[in-house]
């Protein structure tokens, strides 16, 4: 399934603007479409509830980019 910016915040309980700041991060994988508008998928869906739960635990962003970074080596 394809998810827009809007779906996915909605789907996850948070904000438009938070799921762009971690995209612009490049904490989460995002596709773009033929208009540039970022299109998320289950990947990014598994990677946005990794990255919501390791927050909740007082993670920082710099500590889930690492990582993230590492997960994917």
């Amino acid at each position: 399934m394809k998810y827009t910016v809007k779906q996915i915040a909605d789907l996850m309980g948070m904000s438009e603007h938070t799921i762009r700041y971690y995209t612009d991060l490049n904490l989460l994988p995002v596709k773009r479409d033929s208009g540039n508008r970022r299109i998320f998928d289950e990947e990014s869906v598994n990677w946005l509830m990794g990255i919501k739960c390791l927050r909740g635990c007082g993670m920082s962003i710099e500590d889930i980019k690492r990582y993230g970074d590492l997960c994917l080596q």
